[in-house]
């Protein structure tokens, strides 16, 4: 089961999905490998969960220094 957090105080859309504030739970399947790499892009979503054989396919988010 895929989870998504939003760290935001306001709705975010990714992957023609919104997303509320907080954690966002969808059914396996729910999501497609490419909405999970939309979704691994924006920089106010997480993934925090997601099944392992998807979660490999997923490129890494880049960790930005912040000087």
């Amino acid at each position: 089961m895929p989870v998504i957090k939003n760290s935001t105080s306001k709705p975010v859309r990714s992957a023609g999905v919104d997303f509320k504030p907080g954690e966002n739970k969808f059914a396996d399947g729910a999501l497609t490998p490419a909405q999970l790499a939309q979704v691994n892009a924006a920089p106010a979503l997480e993934i925090i969960a997601v099944p392992a054989d998807e979660k490999a396919a997923l490129p890494q988010k880049s960790q930005e220094s912040k000087a």
